[in-house]
């Protein structure tokens, strides 16, 4: 970002990106919207860009605003810029990879007739010199004002400071002398009052950060703020509020922002210790607030030991007249329960001990969830939700998965098999394997892939599926290379054998492999026959212009790369690994296994993406174990799903721009 106003009023919201392979400078002008940002180029630079050069050794790799006011350039200065490991070893030999590494640049860029500042002497100045020269438009010389101050611990800084937040102009100014205050232990009530009213949004959003310390019933007097960015710290801020008055707080913040689903996230992190008297004045309440935070509360209740609570709220759930609400509150309930580590039947045992009405309110939900599953006539949205409830029920689960079962049948409609796919991860492997087996032959490309990937993560599921293939219940090509990869290397060496014995042995010779496929180079293929080569091998975990899924790299980057490097990432796909897309195995506590890559991670947290594209969320307290299988999701052994001839008809697909 550039931290000046040397470049004038245009540049206030520049974001300067260097481009080293390309040899320029890119220049974004970023814009509000809502809490986040959207960007576009400069004016006049629509087909243009800020700085670029003709030699091809200019490689910007950093860029910084100076003291000065001007921007400065680290310029690497190299022949080749790409890791060797991406670079095919026939172009290695023609090249030094390690031209220029004896050079390097720094360029300083400036308008021209601009009348650059002197770099200021910053560490002998006092404390009150420091204060008056963090009025300044410079962010280097904010910053280091702000370290100085902060270093120095001088309590003489305090009052100046204060005078700062309420007087300076400049409203970066102001925020940042705020900080500073707060990393000096200076905030006050009457700072704080001051600073809640700013006229500046991301001041007035600081300033509830910062009230959450000591002054944290100052938060809630910003709930009606009109910006959306300053109402969502609230919603983050309400959280450090202990008073029960909180409750009160974020429920108010929750009716009067059912459209704004940041704030409503914000709204969730804040309210477990309230989950209880939240959903009561909810209940109460003459507003509309959104279904899904009923759901998430009704969980922070369970999790919270709140059972007499729970009695009624399921007894207004049950009650619920919009259907598509009743089952993401239900949803929620369930989830609630899992988090608990505990089956639902275990928790009506606790229930029943309260009340029978919860149990009776429960069944009554469940009873609605398979008729509507079943319901043609439903809603597209209020049908999905009720498909996702089915066999998480505490009776019928059979019934259940029969159910399940045929709705992911290639003649239901692509919504309804979606929705039956995203409900096997939550499902018990000893009660589907039987039921998803029996309805093998009705499942489309998509739904085979997933039902795969959901029985493999069991030891008795996947014998299940080996014994289907033994028995001619389905074939070994219905398998994808994926999964055949993973039932090969399987950890468990008697599945892994029968494995072997079924599917065949990936030949391990994997340059072997490239070269038997080297005259694909002079083949033509036909790209709407290779369409459909994508479509059934490579959708599911790729996709290109728009189609597919984003387990793997977005083909469409790829389309000028040479025939050598398609024909090795296809067939010897873990010569080079990124690592985004190394693949992880995680073991679950339950004994249940996930394969694919990591998609995110917080500190409670692990999301695998699945080879069938399915995102699964488990929580770090439920692993037993996460261990990198140092190889590409991308299985080894296509060539047994791809001839010559196909592969041929595929690249003409994807090499078409």
């Amino acid at each position: 970002p550039y931290r000046d106003e040397l470049f004038g009023t245009e540049f206030e919201t520049s974001v300067f990106i260097s481009e080293p392979v390309h040899n320029l400078i890119h220049r974004e002008v970023l814009e509000p919207d809502g809490v986040t940002f959207t960007s576009r180029r400069a004016k006049g630079e629509e087909k243009s860009e800020f700085l670029a050069s003709s030699d091809n050794w200019f490689r910007p790799t950093m860029t910084k605003t100076g003291p000065d006011g001007a921007l400065y350039v680290a310029d690497m200065y190299r022949l080749v810029i790409e890791h060797p490991q991406w670079i095919p070893p026939a172009m290695q030999s023609r090249v030094n990879l390690r031209e220029g590494a004896d050079k390097g640049r720094i360029w300083r860029v400036f308008p021209k007739g601009a009348k650059l500042r002197k770099t200021p002497t910053l560490e002998k100045k006092s404390s009150k010199e420091l204060v008056s020269l963090l009025d300044s438009p410079n962010g280097w010389q904010r910053d280091t004002v702000h370290r100085l101050l902060l270093d120095s611990q001088d309590p003489s800084a305090l009052d100046d400071l204060r005078k700062l937040t309420l007087a300076a102009k400049n409203p970066k100014v102001r925020l940042q002398a705020l900080c500073i205050l707060d990393g000096l232990n200076g905030l006050d009530g009457k700072v704080l009052k001051q600073a809640l009213a700013d006229s500046h949004p991301s001041v007035r959003e600081h300033a509830v950060r910062v009230c959450e310390k000591e002054h944290a019933d100052l938060i809630s007097s910003r709930i009606k703020d009109e910006s959306v960015r300053v109402r969502r710290q609230v919603g983050f801020s309400l959280g450090e509020w202990k008073n029960p008055k909180a409750a009160e707080a974020l429920v108010d913040l929750a009716l009067t922002n059912s459209s704004e689903p940041r704030v409503q996230v914000a709204i969730k992190s804040s309210a477990l210790p309230h989950a209880a008297t939240m959903l009561k004045l909810l209940f109460q309440a003459q507003g509309e607030a959104p279904a899904d935070l009923f759901s998430d509360l009704i969980r922070y209740a369970i999790l919270d030991e709140n059972l007499g609570s729970l009695t009624r709220i399921l007894k207004e759930t049950a009650s619920e007249k919009n259907l598509k609400r009743q089952f993401t509150l239900m949803a929620g309930l369930v989830d609630g329960i899992e988090q608990r580590k505990e089956s639902l039947d275990q928790f009506q045992e606790k229930l029943a001990k309260n009340s029978k009405d919860g149990i009776q309110a429960i069944e009554t939900v469940f009873s609605n969830v398979r008729a509507t599953a079943q319901d043609q006539d439903a809603e597209d949205d209020t049908r999905g939700s009720a498909i996702k409830l089915l066999g998480r029920g505490p009776t019928r689960q059979h019934e259940d998965m029969g159910l399940l079962s045929k709705l992911l049948a290639a003649d239901e409609l692509p919504f309804i098999r979606k929705s039956a796919l995203n409900a096997l991860p939550k499902l018990s492997h000893s009660l589907t394997a039987p039921s998803l087996l029996a309805q093998w032959k009705s499942y489309g490309p998509s739904e085979r892939v997933g039902v795969t990937d959901h029985l493999l993560n069991q030891n008795d599921s996947t014998d299940k599926l080996l014994d289907g293939i033994k028995a001619g219940k389905l074939t070994a090509s219905q398998i994808s290379p994926a999964h055949k990869q993973k039932l090969l290397q399987h950890p468990d060496a008697q599945i892994s054998q029968k494995a072997k014995s079924l599917l065949g042995v990936i030949n391990a010779n994997r340059d072997k492999v490239v070269q038997a496929y080297a005259k694909v180079i002079n083949m033509k293929g036909d790209a709407d026959t290779g369409k459909v080569v994508f479509m059934a091998n490579c959708r599911i975990c790729h996709s290109f212009k728009g189609e597919g899924n984003k387990v793997g790299p977005d083909l469409t980057a790829f389309a000028a790369k040479p025939v050598d490097d398609w024909l090795v990432g296809i067939l010897d796909p873990n010569r080079a690994v990124e690592t985004i897309y190394t693949a992880y195995l995680v073991i679950r506590k339950n004994g249940s296994a996930l394969t694919g890559v990591i998609a995110s991670e917080t500190a409670n947290s692990l999301t695998i993406r699945t080879a069938a594209g399915q995102e699964i969320t488990v929580l770090r307290e439920n692993i037993q174990s996460v261990r990198s299988l140092d190889s590409s999701l991308m299985p080894e052994g296509m060539e047994s799903a791809l001839k010559t001839q196909s592969v041929a008809d595929l690249l003409a697909f994807l090499r078409n721009p």
